[in-house]
């Protein structure tokens, strides 16, 4: 297969690509998000409550996972002298703006309509 057979191949499956890497991103920031709230917890206990205090499996309000996602994309993180809380907040912030350019990308240029999943209500 010759480099234009790729190229042709890979514009016809652009959408699939793309759902697989939000995929890939997710899982990613998943880790990322969770090692995170992980690492507040154990090294700056003072952030970790100001922040909603996250955990996995807990009963918490909205307001407090809120706060916590505010705290990654308001970039607050930086300001910590833990090494590895802000490669750990770079991580979930790159892998945040990544899913949204990606799903974006689809929504311009993919083909939405090409899956014909009847999601009717009704006849």
């Amino acid at each position: 297969m010759d480099q234009l057979g790729i190229v042709k191949l890979a514009a016809a499956h652009l959408q699939e690509f793309a759902f697989g890497l939000i995929i890939v991103i997710c899982v990613a920031g998943g880790l990322g998000y969770r090692s995170l709230a992980n690492c507040l917890k154990r090294y700056d206990t003072s952030t970790w409550e100001d922040v909603g205090r996250p955990e996995l499996f807990s009963k918490k309000s909205i307001k407090d996972e809120l706060s916590f996602s505010w705290y990654i994309l308001a970039r607050k993180y930086r300001k910590s002298e833990i090494r590895r809380i802000r490669v750990l907040g770079d991580l979930c912030f790159v892998c945040f703006v990544a899913v949204w350019l990606v799903a974006l990308t689809v929504m311009i240029f993919g083909d939405l309509g090409k899956y014909d999943l009847h999601l009717r209500f009704g006849n």
